[in-house]
């Protein structure tokens, strides 16, 4: 018997897996709506609280970090992730020293 704890196989999604998966457990019309609004200000916001209290480089290597993911579902998602994470992060700059407090209230 084997005292190491066995690992999962590697479980590789597609991006048309994840919008099936998502689609599947998404079909109330309100939450689709809500999901409209709040994915993106929670990403927003997210991007804003690293930029205002961790620093804009923290923020910046956490969405390199963030894009490897998007970049294995394909070079379209890739693009599309690194035109959203740019406006986020010029966004919360524009905000100067008020990125922190501003996002955490859009997160909240």
């Amino acid at each position: 018997m084997s005292l190491t704890p066995s690992l999962p196989p590697k479980v590789t999604m597609t991006y048309d897996d994840w919008m099936n998966k998502y689609a599947e457990s998404h079909q109330h019309p309100v939450n689709k709506r809500i999901h409209d609004v709040c994915v993106p200000a929670i990403l927003w916001s997210v991007v804003g609280m690293l930029v205002g209290w961790a620093g804009l480089t923290v923020a910046m290597v956490a969405c390199a970090l963030a894009c490897v993911f998007y970049a294995r579902m394909g070079l379209r998602v890739l693009l599309a992730m690194m035109a959203v994470f740019a406006f986020c992060v010029a966004t919360q700059v524009q905000l100067d020293g008020l990125a922190g407090p501003v996002s955490l209230g859009v997160f909240v």
